[in-house]
């Protein structure tokens, strides 16, 4: 069963009115094929641009509400040739074919087409030097098949769909943080304090993804590649255009705002704790937060396509089906991913991380036994003991994390939605000291 009365808009050359249009990659600009003409893209522009201005929530037309369980046909007519196209509600546009002019479609001021886009920037030739940089950079025993079909044909640009929310929020934190006062002798005076911090924060497009097939699969680390990739010059994304999509893939939106939340949130979060750093920057112990409270004055959600060079492999006749990416900015040419490293290498890094707990468990197990005997409770039993425990403790530990980055960098970009914009103003500052207390200073060289 098909719907008709969409409304239907089409993408053409502001100069001579034609249809097809096409990217020039080195510009970022689209070309007319027509007539030539080569015009900057429409810039986009959020409805609220003073985010200390934003009240309640605001909800762009391609931030709208999917109904993933309700898929019907819909009709088209083309504004530009009167052709009839049928499609899917499901996407937000499509190709005339017999023009082949870009519709959107517009049901009811919400779009399953996205607000605006990020042209892919950087070239494939750039991400497979990218690639290939950081395959050198990363091992040298890995699966030599992996770099074989390192080829131009097996990277493929994929444009995929974020969430972007800008934040309006007040804020109250409430916690403990302990000051070194001075030292005395081998004793440090130090005081405790309640410290409370109430605050303003506006945040710039926090962007999470939007496609159930990223965000949730953990299983081949999709999420982590991707992630690790981050930031987006999102200030810099124009008004979408259907144009831009020929010739590389896309991923489709399936998630809504409310499935965006947990997310967004728990970044909010980590932003304010970021961008209030310098005022408990006298507190040489990390502050143990107990109490957060947020207040949200307003939110404003649009949607975007960001582009992705992507890689991907499996290892041939490897059981687990477990897939390897690479995967390089379409706009910066960061490049992150994981490599299928040969056993040899893995045993390599077990046996590192063996030789660490060894020294490791020695080192601490030595430390605790002189405490041990000043207060006369030495026994070499004891010894053996914690540093059997100490050893199993730190080699489970290491090796777990060893063979967790083996093949891939850290994920250096693990702060990578700190790099959003964001202001802080009408801070309260807040510190009570509480009580003081005496903390011992071991220093080794009196136990000669």
């Amino acid at each position: 069963m098909s719907k008709e009365n969409k409304k239907v808009t089409t993408m053409n050359c502001p100069k001579c009115g034609s249809n097809e249009t096409f990217l020039n990659k080195k510009s970022g600009k689209l070309v007319c094929k027509h007539c030539k003409y080569e015009y900057e893209p429409v810039k986009y522009e959020d409805k609220v641009k003073d985010l200390k201005k934003l009240k309640g929530t605001e909800v762009s037309s391609g931030a709208g509400f999917i109904d993933k369980k309700s898929i019907e046909l819909v009709t088209l007519n083309c504004p530009n040739c009167g052709a009839v196209s049928v499609t899917s509600n499901s996407e937000g546009y499509t190709k005339c074919h017999w023009c082949h002019s870009i519709l959107t479609i517009d049901e009811n001021g919400s779009s399953k087409a996205p607000d605006q886009i990020l042209p892919f920037k950087t070239s494939k030739e750039d991400a497979l030097k990218a690639m290939n940089s950081f395959i050198d950079g990363v091992s040298k025993k890995y699966n030599k098949s992996f770099r074989d079909n390192l080829v131009p044909d097996n990277v493929i640009g994929v444009y995929l769909p974020y969430m972007l929310a800008d934040i309006n929020d007040h804020f109250v934190m409430a916690g403990s943080g302990e000051e070194e006062y001075k030292k005395v002798g081998n004793n440090v005076e130090v005081k405790v304090y309640n410290i409370e911090r109430e605050f303003d924060l506006t945040i710039d497009d926090i962007a999470v993804e939007a496609s159930e097939n990223i965000s949730n699969d953990f299983k081949n680390r999709t999420n982590y590649v991707i992630r690790s990739v981050a930031p987006y010059d999102t200030n810099d994304s124009v008004k979408f255009n259907g144009n831009y999509l020929d010739g590389f893939a896309i991923e489709k939106r399936d998630m809504n705002i409310k499935d965006t939340y947990k997310d967004v949130n728990s970044r909010v979060t980590r932003v304010a704790k970021y961008a209030i750093r310098d005022s408990i920057s006298q507190y040489k112990q990390s502050v143990r937060w107990t109490k957060e409270k947020i207040t949200k004055h307003g939110t404003q959600w649009s949607t975007a396509y960001v582009p992705v060079w992507l890689y991907t492999y499996s290892v041939p006749k490897d059981k687990s089906g477990k897939v390897y990416y690479l995967a390089v900015n379409g706009r910066t040419g960061r490049v992150n991913g994981e490599l299928p490293l040969l056993k040899e290498s893995k045993l390599k890094t077990i046996l590192i991380c063996q030789v660490i707990s060894l020294i490791s468990a020695l080192v601490l197990a030595a430390m605790i036994s002189p405490i041990e005997i000043e207060v006369g409770t030495y026994n070499p039993v004891s010894y053996i003991i914690t540093f059997i425990v100490l050893y199993i403790l730190i080699s489970i530990f290491s090796t777990a994390i060893g063979l967790a980055n083996e093949g891939k960098e850290s994920e250096k970009n693990n702060c990578y939605d700190l790099d959003n914009n964001y202001s802080v103003s009408n801070m309260i500052e807040k510190d009570e000291c509480i009580r003081t207390y005496v903390k011992k200073v071991y220093d080794s060289s009196n136990n000669n």
